[in-house]
């Protein structure tokens, strides 16, 4: 299946676009996914531990199956300002 991931915030900056494709096998989980990402996108592998993976607008847990028609965003930590 081919998914399309919207990238945020750090992981955009390093990836250097706002959406990824990825072609990944049926019944991938997210964990399958991030190991993905970071083939495809080495500059993604020292941010990926850190980030949330939301699947149709929802944070996933790692063991989540994903599905060929789902939404998914890669978010990394976000920090504030004073």
């Amino acid at each position: 299946m081919r998914l399309k991931i919207q990238l945020f915030a750090a992981a955009r900056e390093l990836a250097g676009e706002p959406w990824v494709e990825l072609d990944l096998p049926l019944n991938c989980s997210v964990r399958e996914l991030r190991e993905r990402l970071a083939e495809q996108q080495p500059a993604l592998r020292r941010l990926l531990d850190r980030c949330s993976v939301a699947v149709d607008e929802e944070f996933a847990d790692d063991k989540l199956m994903l599905k060929a028609d789902q939404r998914v965003a890669l978010i990394p930590p976000v920090s504030g300002g004073q």
